[in-house]
């Protein structure tokens, strides 16, 4: 952390060496630097391993850094077949930027009623206020409407 705090061009370069070594634990510093041209690195870190469900951070760490320019990497990520926790994140930052992505995801995920249903929802509920004490069914429809796609009539 103390690399991180100095901001200064050598320890950025360390720090980015040993993302690009592969060591995690430098993903958070790097960001920190908050250098547009860090993101490629850590967004194609994510992408290229979406399915590690020890990364679970990263998204909220990209897109809170970086907002808009992470969301491209944030949807190759969710393509790529990410863990379930990493998912739920992805998806969480995605639907937090307004992304259709992200609540198409989430759409989907809650309709295979699979462990991801509840993951979702709950954190659905955690990052939204207006639905902090709303029913499933609330959140549901929350999610539908913010889709993009057309609902069929009942």
């Amino acid at each position: 952390m103390l690399f991180r705090s100095t901001k200064s061009e050598t320890a950025h370069s360390q720090i980015r060496r040993f993302v690009e070594e592969g060591r995690d634990y430098a993903l958070a510093p790097l960001a920190a630097f908050a250098d547009a041209k860090d993101l490629p690195l850590l967004g194609s870190t994510l992408v290229e391993r979406a399915s590690d469900d020890h990364l679970v951070p990263l998204p909220s760490i990209l897109y809170s850094t970086y907002k808009d320019a992470a969301l491209p990497y944030l949807e190759r990520a969710l393509s790529a077949a990410p863990g379930r926790f990493t998912s739920r994140e992805i998806a969480l930052q995605l639907m937090i930027a307004g992304s259709p992505t992200g609540y198409q995801f989430a759409a989907r995920a809650i309709a295979q009623r699979g462990p991801s249903r509840m993951d979702l929802i709950q954190a659905i509920k955690g990052h939204f206020a207006e639905l902090t004490s709303a029913s499933d069914e609330k959140v549901i429809a929350f999610v539908k409407e913010r889709t993009g796609e057309k609902q069929m009539p009942h």
